[in-house]
């Protein structure tokens, strides 16, 4: 992405379009916000990560109040608390082994530990308010869905913290998570109509029914059940975002992040109410690792419905949302209308993609690279690599969106 400095304002402009638009539906807490930082996990069908990864029994967890992120020393935690004789069990169960065996599987990033990428990241933690989620099903079920977006703090002497994508992970804090019976001693005229007297004070009144003529001031011990605390779980973390604001801005600051790697500069896309998201989508409890948004991406993974829809010109088109296909296996897309197809004119488009039953394009950078024996194009958009193929005498296009960073 090309950025000049706004004179005016301080800030600075995006001078091309080449800015990753990203989906902005509707959540608990409403939608993402311009000029915000989020920290993201970017969920998608035949994703090879969980969309979550939930504790059975939550740990209760004192530290709640978390005003913005923390580093955590999440592998320690959940060795601590999982397998034989731990509080909890995960689902998936046993992901603290897959994780591991992920992390030992990657591949150096440089010869020293200040090279490496996994040196640098940490897992984090978050809290997630019960003002806008009363419990955490409410969040997982969202999270399984549109994948977390939380806000975070970014100034010029606060960076983003750093994510190893699909490494770093989020661990969530509930302050209502957990439900625990308590002995409180307090009075009759502060009890609550579900707590269960243990012992009164006053001998006299030890009868059948312990709140027969005992006056409110008599003190009594109680079993009350509350909610306290808790972590709840955890969601692996694709990337930092900074959204840019309407006229298109971003501070210089931001500017210097993006160009470190430290976060991807985006655009929210058109916000989508609960009453355009249909009903809640289903678990399939057999294949816990495939992201929830089958039905959203019905019309990609249905060739036959896909290839029967009339794509319109690339000109009525919104740029693909790369951010969505690049934890996807080959997305199945279609060629551009004859004289907007980049491999037979040199100009327009290289793909559409149809995401529930709307058309995207997918256009060239000024770096690209063309196979004409493999029908084969390579281009490079802001931190992705897409890989364009056109089987011959085909309509379709393969497409593979891979992060760069």
């Amino acid at each position: 992405m090309s950025i000049e400095i706004n004179t005016e304002t301080g800030g600075s402009i995006d001078t091309d379009d080449t800015t990753e638009t990203i989906p902005n539906p509707e959540r608990g807490c409403g939608y993402m916000e311009d000029a915000k930082a989020y920290l993201k996990s970017d969920v998608s069908v035949g994703g090879s990560l969980p969309a979550f990864v939930e504790f059975q029994q939550p740990i209760p967890f004192k530290e709640n109040r978390k005003r913005s992120y923390t580093r955590f020393p999440g592998i320690q935690f959940e060795l601590s608390v999982t397998g034989t004789g731990g509080m909890t069990e995960t689902e998936p169960v046993g992901e603290i082994w897959e994780h591991v065996d992920r992390m030992e599987a990657d591949r150096p990033t440089g010869e020293t530990a200040g090279e490496m990428v996994a040196f640098h990241s940490q897992d984090l933690l978050l809290s997630v308010g019960k003002t806008y989620y009363p419990n955490v099903d409410e969040f997982i079920e969202e999270t399984k869905q549109h994948g977390v977006s939380k806000a975070i703090s970014v100034t010029s002497g606060n960076a983003p913290p750093a994510v190893n994508p699909g490494r770093t992970r989020l661990f969530l804090i509930h302050p209502n998570a957990v439900t625990v019976d308590r002995e409180i001693e307090t009075t009759v005229g502060e009890m609550n109509e579900d707590d269960e007297i243990l012992d009164v004070d006053v001998e006299a009144s030890r009868v059948e029914d312990r709140l027969v003529d005992i006056d409110d001031d008599v003190g009594v011990t109680i079993k009350r059940t509350l909610t306290v605390p808790g972590i709840f779980g955890y969601t692996y973390l694709s990337r930092v975002v900074y959204t840019e604001d309407t006229d298109g801005n971003v501070p210089a600051y931001i500017q210097e992040y993006e160009t470190l790697g430290d976060l991807d500069v985006v655009k929210t896309g058109r916000e989508v109410p609960f009453s355009e998201q249909g009903d809640s989508l289903e678990l399939d409890n057999e294949f816990p690792e495939i992201a929830i948004r089958s039905a959203l991406f019905d019309s990609v993974q249905n060739p036959e419905h896909q290839l029967a829809l009339e794509a319109p010109s690339i000109e009525n088109m919104e740029r693909a949302p790369l951010g969505e296909l690049v934890e996807r296996d080959t997305v199945l897309g279609m060629e551009p209308p004859a004289d907007e197809d980049y491999y037979r004119t040199g100009e327009g488009a290289l793909a559409t993609v149809n995401l529930d039953d709307e058309f995207y394009k997918i256009l060239p950078s000024n770096n690209i690279a063309l196979n004409d024996e493999t029908r084969e194009a390579t281009t490079h958009l802001g931190p992705y690599k897409v890989v364009v193929s056109s089987p011959v005498g085909g309509e379709s296009r393969l497409i593979d969106v891979f992060n760069t960073r």
